[in-house]
């Protein structure tokens, strides 16, 4: 299978409670430009059956869209396989880089980049059951990088068609500078593409990651939810202040097309309030007082406040 983006793509990462379905309609509808983006991951259970209608919801109606499974070795991997095919989902990833302990402790995300076995018979039976594209995002490993080469090499020799790599162990979380000589030492080591993700947070760390490590490409997280409309932007402008100036004039459109999306989902006023308070962490960063302006939003009880 090809991989339903093109070469030299700039990808929205898939976030935990951020890359819903409302949020990704509202990115879609505001900034076309992203090339393609991911569901926040879909848990496969180990007790239980998950239904049709979940992981439809959960993927929504946008086909620049791929759906990110966490697994675990013991989760009901055939049925949940069965019905993705069902549904003719095109793409599936499969979620090793997930750093959060709950999920570590039960056995999935990051934790099985310490446990490659595991690691290689989960990719090996969804492998077997989905016929479509499957792709993979790794870190560099768990408590050092001692399984990298293998897991890059378990990962290409399964059939997985294309590895993200977030350049960071999964004790450093997303502390310290994301070390992109392993985005480097992926693309010497598979045949298959290797997409680029960590501290990406403007159009010059894009050109640099492109021109450093030679990725297929590029996946933003942070940067992403700091300046959602980076696409748009001209690579050449660099001035701080004129940056600020398409902040300030972009932030009321997003806010407003993020409240038109949830309200769509019936969220109510409150609920919505903290949806905007989670995708405001990196917002305001470059502001001057951005501390200060960043608690005056984080502490306000007017949903307005962000919509003016």
């Amino acid at each position: 299978m090809s991989l339903p983006f093109s070469k030299n793509s700039i990808i929205f990462a898939p976030m935990e409670g951020i890359t819903n379905v409302p949020y990704r309609n509202a990115i879609n509808n505001l900034f076309p430009e992203w090339d393609y983006s991911f569901t926040d991951f879909i848990r496969v259970p180990s007790v239980g059956l998950i239904s049709k209608n979940k992981i439809k919801s959960h993927l929504g109606n946008n086909k620049k869209t791929g759906l990110q499974l966490l697994v675990t070795n013991n989760g009901n991997i055939e049925h949940t396989c069965n019905l993705i095919n069902e549904l003719n989902i095109k793409h599936i990833d499969l979620n090793f880089g997930c750093p959060s302990r709950t999920v570590n402790k039960h056995g999935g995300g990051a934790y099985l980049l310490q446990d490659i076995n595991s690691l290689k018979s989960i990719v090996k039976k969804i492998r077997s059951l989905h016929h479509n594209t499957l792709t993979a995002k790794i870190r560099t490993g768990f408590h050092d990088d001692k399984n990298f080469t293998a897991i890059l090499k378990i990962l290409e020799g399964e059939g997985v068609e294309a590895i993200t790599i977030h350049a960071r162990l999964r004790d450093q979380l997303y502390k310290g500078i994301a070390d992109w000589k392993y985005i480097k030492q992926a693309v010497e080591t598979v045949s298959i593409p290797v997409i680029g993700n960590g501290d990406i947070w403007n159009q010059s760390d894009i050109t640099k990651i492109f021109n450093e490590t030679k990725c297929h490409s590029v996946m933003i997280a942070r940067g992403a939810m700091k300046t959602p409309w980076l696409p748009l932007l001209d690579p050449n402008l660099k001035d701080q202040q004129q940056l600020n100036q398409i902040r300030r004039k972009v932030l009321p459109k997003y806010f407003s097309e993020l409240y038109n999306q949830y309200h769509e989902q019936q969220l109510d006023e409150v609920n919505i309030l903290k949806r905007f308070k989670a995708v405001s962490r990196y917002l305001f960063d470059d502001f001057e007082n951005a501390e200060e302006v960043k608690k005056t939003y984080m502490r306000t009880k007017d949903l307005k406040y962000f919509l003016n």
